[in-house]
């Protein structure tokens, strides 16, 4: 994951050992940082040895995932799904920001209609003042043709999608929305590429708005 800094800071640290590594982590704990961007990994019916990525315990962030996507959550599959990767991911980076800032995810697209995901997506709906959602499909484990090709190709089967949080003080009473679009049924991988570069920026992309009902869908 990157993370982007108002203004510039380039460390000029050498690290040499484990207390210049202590020292610039410490560096970088005290930055504003306002946007982060990122592609994280994801352990979920992948066939590599990243797919072990959650058997890694990571105290306080499992910790927060508890208090946050597992709130009022019973179901015992529902709890191993919410400590992905890519959630954790969430968890840090929703952390890591600061009062204003945006998050930019592009990952695994199954926490967007999953009931075990429900507690997340009301997570994501209090913390954040916008929540854009740029759906790409490519579902291959649907055997669903509609879903069209994945966006990274043959090599990925899951759906995917770029997920935009905003958070913004000045906007943190307004009405909350999904702001929500879905890419067309049946493209390939090269005319979704060529969709995202189309549309360049979330500006130009006419999106859907979308409330949570009762259960969080």
């Amino acid at each position: 994951m990157n993370e982007h800094r108002k203004g510039p800071h380039q460390s000029k640290l050498k690290i040499k050992n484990f207390e210049d590594v202590t020292k610039l982590i410490s560096s970088e704990n005290k930055q504003n940082i306002q946007v982060i961007i990122g592609n994280p990994p994801y352990f979920t019916s992948q066939q590599n040895l990243s797919e072990n990525n959650y058997k890694i315990s990571y105290e306080y962030l499992d910790n927060r995932i508890k208090e946050t996507y597992l709130k009022k959550v019973n179901n015992l599959s529902t709890k191993s799904r919410l400590y992905d990767s890519y959630i954790r991911a969430f968890r840090w980076a929703s952390d890591r920001l600061g009062e204003n800032g945006v998050i930019a995810f592009i990952t695994n697209g199954g926490f967007l209609d999953n009931n075990s995901f429900a507690g997340f997506r009301r997570e994501l709906n209090i913390e954040f003042s916008a929540v854009y959602i740029y759906d790409l499909l490519g579902n291959f484990r649907k055997f669903d043709k509609l879903q069209g090709q994945n966006v990274f190709g043959q090599n990925c089967g899951t759906r995917v999608c770029i997920t935009f949080l905003v958070k913004n003080q000045n906007l943190k009473n307004q009405e909350k929305f999904i702001n929500y679009f879905k890419t067309e049924y049946g493209l390939t991988t090269s005319q979704k590429l060529s969709e995202i570069k189309k549309y360049a920026s979330i500006k130009n992309i006419s999106f859907q708005k979308l409330k949570l009902d009762f259960n969080n869908d």
